[in-house]
């Protein structure tokens, strides 16, 4: 009981700072509900047109509360930030259509940070478990510019399978076997080759599969925001092969406590210093 009022109030405290204390308050509220109802619940968060649809006692409040009152992949006001952003705009101008690609989309809430962030990019959201894609469907049916595919990310065409299918629902881990239900894709087969401006990378641990080859992608990425997994499996080097892999680039990066961000600079998109 009192980790759950402490849970209330630390999710209270990051609305109100986020969004003001009134209408911190309110969506507070809301999300309290939601979490309690007895079946789906819509919530609208202050600057979005849409409502967000959340399953209640599961970890969807808790996704929100990250993506949106905590704003885990906002890094505004660094100046690598300020980079991006004149990426982003020379992208637009010189014709193109920026390209993020959501690994680990979930029910969905990242994809919106980023088309709200970025509305003119085109985003691929990828998720391997049905529950999640319903809702996330839901969530992104006014989102023409997401595409959602129903599959895991890898680094070789394959099939996978959910190792805790009664985990919650931002847990689930996957691993590679023939048998599995799950399609896997490359990064490679996501972007189809093209040059790619965001790739977010939530999956779980399955970061040391996804880097152990096929990763010359990461060569024409401008930033990658990961979540590391080492907590979660101590001994097995989860991100090992990232490191080794990202240690290639010429980069720069920030931190926020769920995720590292990596800008990757190259001749042709030097570095901001």
């Amino acid at each position: 009981m009192l980790s759950e009022i402490k849970k209330i109030v630390k999710h209270g405290l990051a609305c109100a700072q986020r969004y003001g204390a009134s209408a911190g308050l309110r969506l507070m509220a809301r999300l309290e509900l939601a979490h309690r109802a007895k079946g789906l619940s819509s919530v609208a968060i202050p600057g979005l047109k849409n409502p967000t649809w959340l399953r209640p006692r599961t970890s969807d409040v808790e996704t929100l509360i990250q993506v949106f009152a905590l704003a885990e992949y906002d890094v505004f006001g660094t100046r690598q930030y300020a980079w991006l952003s004149n990426r982003y705009e020379e992208i637009v101008s010189g014709g193109g259509r920026p390209l993020i690609i959501d690994c680990g989309a979930n029910i969905g809430l990242s994809a919106i940070w980023f088309s709200s962030r970025y509305p003119k990019a085109e985003i691929v959201a990828v998720e391997p478990d049905d529950g999640n894609l319903a809702i996330m469907r839901r969530n992104l049916a006014h989102y023409p510019n997401v595409r959602i595919v129903q599959g895991g990310v890898w680094d070789a065409s394959c099939r996978l399978s959910v190792l805790n299918p009664d985990a919650q629902p931002w847990a689930y881990i996957t691993e590679q076997g023939e048998s599995g239900g799950i399609a896997a894709y490359t990064v490679d087969e996501l972007s189809e080759g093209r040059p790619i401006f965001i790739a977010k990378i939530d999956i779980e641990g399955s970061e040391q599969a996804l880097f152990r080859s096929n990763d010359a992608w990461i060569g024409r990425t401008d930033m990658v925001v990961i979540e590391l997994h080492d907590w979660l499996f101590p001994g097995r080097r989860t991100s090992a092969n990232f490191f080794k892999r990202i240690a290639r680039e010429d980069f720069e990066f920030v931190s926020t406590p769920q995720n590292l961000f990596f800008f990757l600079y190259r001749e042709r998109n030097p570095s901001p210093n």
